[in-house]
């Protein structure tokens, strides 16, 4: 079975809260992929990463990223909220057993 990545759990949890900015717990950090990445950099003071991955077809894809230590949400999170008015945050999936 294939691991899962923060990645796939953003591209899920996404499109059913389009209006929000998605946190997703991996480990001690809460990443934020793409447009969410791009949006809160700048209202956080802090630089978002491109980097590119091939899918499961083998194109590849440009992936943005900004990853935010969990213990400091506390700070993050008001600046969030006026990008979109919503967080939304989520754990990563875990691979059945």
């Amino acid at each position: 079975m294939k691991p899962i990545k923060p990645y796939d759990t953003f591209k899920e949890v996404k499109p059913m809260y389009p209006g929000s900015v998605v946190l997703v717990r991996n480990g001690a950090f809460y990443s934020m992929y793409q447009e969410d990445a791009r949006n809160a950099a700048p209202k956080l003071s802090l630089k978002y990463t491109d980097y590119w991955t091939c899918t499961e077809s083998g194109e590849e894809e440009k992936i943005s990223l900004l990853a935010i230590p969990h213990i400091m949400l506390g700070e993050f999170i008001d600046p969030l909220l006026d990008i979109s008015g919503a967080v939304t945050i989520v754990r990563m999936k875990q691979n059945a057993k």
